[in-house]
């Protein structure tokens, strides 16, 4: 404006005088609305910043009242025209510190000081090495031989002012962790936890020492009295909405939560609130797992069930067939025949509805079954029976046995015109059972094995395919994946391999 018009020849005084003026006038407009206001409705915090606000406009009212009449230069003129010239500051730091206290300490107090320690070393710095840059060379270079120069001031301020920023935090403000630290050292107590609640206590627990206090996560129905509550932060999971809060109780002399303590507070609340969706997923992971395993185990029990009533008709008619053969050539072993044909279906009508049978009892069962296919096959047919288990005898699901039999006879020793063999051996090692049919016959056609699994798994009829799936579906069902099934061949004996590997168990008979 001064460019445009005329320019006052006093104008210094009369501007001070007007700036002086105005200001007096806004203090007092600002102190009656201030006064207006009830005591009762204010806090204790707003009633201390009133009074302040009210002491700083009557402190440089008088100091602009002292300005107007004081017209000799003096130091006292000097040193009262630069306090009145930074009295926003004044109203800016009582603002900061009654309404935000905890951003004044973190932001003006602790910065205040940092900035201070950069002047002091920067100049310590300039003047250790002015001299040396006056001796660069002159012209265009000049601008940049001097950044490089101050190059080391550059790289230390900002490890400098680190570091102090550290020390300050835990000399004045008991500050114990840096960020970084204080994620590493809730992690490491978080990622051993299983569940929620064991999450939850090692989550307090880290929180406690990092900042010194007594802290709940409340998460779902968890609730603590509010009164007790002296700050908290909540957060919202963005993957199922569920609501997080982390709450600072009371203490008598406890440390006090500033700006950037709030700020790691929720850093540290969004690391629990990810490691508690972990677990959320990890449970329902499992409780699927489970119900699928629960699904498979019904399904191979139906399966079993079917088994039995597909296979007892064929088994029964091959051997009457056979016992009706026996009667005229052999009447003493087709009467032993009839023994183990009776054993055999009293075993199957204990066992239909059971899920476990002890190995023992499914070795005996085993034998008389063989002894019935002997009777059947005549001089065509050699068994061995042979296991190391000690007594107690472990638990194997029921059955299984038999199926592996009953597929070595139909396919493989029933297909061989000349002498077939048939061994099984059961080995127990530590906690664990492998049981191995060995058969005579042709090789198995996996593709075909495969194939006819397939479809018959798909049309639910009887034979090899059904005998397999429902022996792997079972030990799926029990055992995951800690159990094993194969079906290979040992061309050296010229004999097919069932083999089934299984965790050893016992249970009830």
């Amino acid at each position: 404006a001064f460019d445009l018009a005329p320019r006052p020849a006093p104008d210094g005084a009369w501007i001070g005088i007007t700036i002086g003026a105005m200001f007096m006038i806004s203090s007092i407009y600002s102190t009656v609305l201030m006064m207006r206001r009830p005591a009762r409705t204010m806090t204790a915090d707003q009633a201390k910043l009133r009074t302040v606000m009210i002491s700083l406009f009557v402190l440089l009212s008088s100091t602009f009242v002292v300005l107007m009449f004081m017209r000799e230069e003096r130091l006292l003129v000097g040193i009262l025209d630069r306090l009145s010239r930074a009295a926003p500051v004044y109203f800016m730091i009582a603002s900061v510190y009654f309404e935000d206290r905890f951003a004044f300490y973190d932001l003006v107090i602790k910065r205040g000081l940092t900035l201070l320690l950069s002047i002091v070393v920067a100049a310590l710095f300039l003047t250790a090495a002015l001299p040396w840059l006056e001796a660069l060379p002159t012209g265009a270079a000049r601008p940049w031989l001097f950044a490089v120069a101050l190059a080391p001031l550059a790289l230390l301020m900002p490890w400098l002012l680190s570091r102090t920023e550290q020390m300050l935090d835990r000399l004045w403000l008991g500050r114990e962790f840096t960020p970084v630290e204080a994620v590493k050292h809730i992690l490491a107590a978080m990622q051993p936890a299983t569940d929620e609640a064991s999450l939850i206590a090692a989550a307090e627990t880290r929180l406690g020492e990092i900042f010194g206090a007594k802290i709940v996560v409340l998460v779902g129905s968890r609730a603590v009295l509010e009164s007790a509550v002296e700050t908290e932060v909540k957060l919202t999971s963005p993957v199922s909405g569920a609501i997080v809060r982390i709450a600072v109780l009371k203490q008598g002399q406890g440390r006090r939560f500033l700006s950037e303590d709030m700020t790691l507070l929720r850093s540290l609340g969004g690391v629990f609130g990810f490691m508690l969706e972990n677990i959320r997923l990890q449970r329902k992971r499992v409780e699927q797992e489970q119900l699928a395993q629960e699904l498979r185990l019904q399904t191979s029990k139906s399966e079993l069930k079917a088994l039995r009533a597909q296979i007892n008709p064929h088994f029964l008619f091959n051997a009457l067939n056979a016992i009706a053969s026996l009667i005229h050539t052999d009447p003493a072993r087709a009467d032993e025949a009839v023994e183990q044909l009776a054993e055999v279906f009293r075993y199957t009508l204990r066992r239909s509805d059971s899920e476990w049978a002890p190995l023992d009892q499914e070795l005996i069962f085993a034998r008389a079954y063989l002894d019935v296919e002997q009777a059947r096959f005549g001089q065509r047919l050699s068994c061995t029976i042979e296991s190391d288990h000690q007594a107690p005898a472990p638990s194997i699901p029921s059955m299984l046995l038999q199926t592996l039999l009953e597929n070595a006879v139909k396919h493989g020793v029933s297909q061989e015109r000349g002498p077939g063999r048939i061994a099984v051996i059961v080995r127990t090692t530590g906690d664990q059972v492998t049981i191995e049919v060995r058969n005579s016959g042709p090789e198995p056609s996996t593709h075909s094995t495969r194939h006819r699994e397939n479809a018959v798994a798909r049309s639910g009829q009887g034979g090899e395919g059904f005998g397999l799936h429902s022996v792997r579906e079972r030990l799926k069902g029990h055992f995951g994946d800690r159990a094993s099934f194969t079906l290979s061949r040992d061309e050296a004996a010229r004999m097919t391999v069932a083999r089934i590997t299984m965790p050893q168990v016992r249970m009830a008979a």
